[in-house]
């Protein structure tokens, strides 16, 4: 549909949100989008290459990737919680809230300050910063489709190496 035909469509709509992302990483409907799309290369990548993961279903499929990057769970709550006015039934990750937050302050011109961050609140008190989950994100399905499902960074079309920090 509007040009996400396979899994590899798919992976380079979420590199086109990543860069619109990067343009405006305080834009939560810009960081919702790599979520919902992240979340829904899940199945795509699940049914595409079934024979790859040895999994029955997608469920399972999915649990192999909770494994592999565990905020697969957190990202599963957004996506669900954006979907659904109330959710009904038990969560796969302790979240309690995602969004703008007031940001650290520094002295320093180190360019650690920021007035406010997009920041994922969980059920332990702890936050996780949204924009490392999306660079982890990426990172991770750039590697899933090289080193898992043989697939050739020329035929995905993008390169992120110049613009992951890691």
């Amino acid at each position: 549909m509007l040009g996400v035909k396979n899994s590899i469509d798919k992976y380079k709509l979420l590199a086109k949100q990543y860069w619109r992302y990067e343009k405006d990483k305080l834009a939560e409907d810009r960081a919702q989008a790599i979520f919902d799309t992240a979340w829904s290369l899940t199945e795509w990548v699940g049914k595409e290459f079934k024979g790859v993961s040895n999994k029955k279903d997608l469920r399972e499929f999915r649990e192999t990737l909770y494994s592999l990057y565990a905020p697969f769970k957190i990202i599963a709550d957004i996506v669900d919680h954006s979907k659904h006015f109330k959710l009904s039934g038990e969560t796969k990750s302790n979240l309690v809230d995602a969004g703008k937050r007031e940001g650290p302050f520094s002295s320093s011109f180190t360019g650690a300050f920021q007035k406010e961050k997009l920041l994922i609140e969980l059920g332990d008190g702890s936050y996780y910063d949204v924009e490392q989950m999306i660079d982890e994100l990426i990172s991770f399905w750039t590697v899933y489709f090289q080193d898992n499902l043989q697939i050739d960074s020329r035929k995905l079309g993008v390169r992120f190496e110049d613009s992951i920090k890691f």
